[in-house]
């Protein structure tokens, strides 16, 4: 059966918490290139007003390769839950 595994952490930053919250859940086609993968496509569905699905498409030598994610955003708290739907981690 499987187990859920539940974590948090804490860190300071040099600007205010609803700048950092607004800046990691900023999800944009454009954040792929962020992370260095240069060919490839982000689709962004609002599943509800504080939940959206992403679905990434890396193209790579071998193929393309979809990956899908559920974040939960909680806004009041400054926190999101992500969760791996398909493809590699």
């Amino acid at each position: 059966m499987p187990t859920t595994v539940r974590y948090h952490f804490r860190q300071q930053f040099s600007v205010s918490a609803q700048a950092a919250v607004d800046w990691c859940t900023d999800f944009s086609p454009e954040d792929q290139l962020l992370k260095g993968y240069i060919n490839s496509e982000r689709v962004v569905i609002k599943v509800a007003d504080s939940s959206i699905i992403l679905k990434d498409t890396l193209h790579t030598a071998a193929g393309a390769v979809e990956k899908q994610k559920l974040v939960q955003l909680y806004p009041d708290q400054f926190s999101w839950v992500a969760t791996h739907l398909t493809g590699q981690k």
